[in-house]
């Protein structure tokens, strides 16, 4: 390839790739947007005399903050939640309860982080407002023995920008990944040529 041709491809190249980084981008940027809360909460015994009671390394609140997670996660509680919210759903998001809400334990505590997505961040507001008082009053905490309490360490807080679609990301992807298979295309073809060149010299 002459070093005019080559330029010359590596300049459609780039516009090639740009062309479909902004289609991508385009694409994304139309694409519902989905927002996030984020919180910290933390279990203790409603009883003071229950954790004096118990050696600092017997307690079972980390056991119980595990349960709990499950218990957040579950189809029952998403359900109240959202009803006592005022946020309409389809009965059949509750099928999938990961793309609403996720709950995991911090490694060696009894601390408990919540994230909540939905597509309407006003909605998210509403969730935030109840949820801390509609886990205190669900089964999930009200079974527990002895009586426990959930306390909020960092409230709930719905981000300001939306975590779903990130346009710019996946077009910065797409120019890459477009720009690199082109060049991989390149040296691929001139390598083949080159072997193809070398059969012909040596069979002459």
């Amino acid at each position: 390839m002459s070093k005019t041709s080559s330029k010359l491809y590596f300049l459609n190249l780039l516009i090639i790739s740009v062309i479909i980084g902004v289609i991508t981008f385009v694409f994304f940027y139309m694409q519902p947007k989905t927002y996030k809360s984020s919180g910290k909460f933390s279990i203790s015994y409603k009883d003071p005399a229950e954790m004096a009671a118990k050696n600092l390394y017997s307690t079972n609140l980390d056991s119980m903050a595990l349960a709990l997670t499950e218990g957040i996660k579950s189809r029952v509680f998403v359900d109240q939640l959202l009803t006592n919210a005022s946020i309409k759903f389809d009965i059949e998001e509750l099928n999938r309860t990961n793309k609403i809400i996720s709950a995991t334990v911090l490694k060696d505590s009894s601390i408990v982080t919540v994230e909540i997505y939905n597509k309407d961040r006003d909605a998210l507001e509403k969730i935030n407002k109840i949820f801390l008082d509609n886990l205190n009053d669900s089964e999930i905490v009200k079974s527990q023995e002895p009586k426990i309490v959930i306390k909020a360490i960092d409230p709930l807080y719905a981000s300001q920008k939306p975590v779903y679609p990130a346009p710019l990301k996946f077009s910065i992807f797409a120019i890459a990944g477009t720009y690199l298979l082109g060049l991989m295309l390149i040296y691929t073809f001139a390598e083949d040529k080159e072997d193809d060149s070398y059969i012909v010299n040596y069979k002459v």
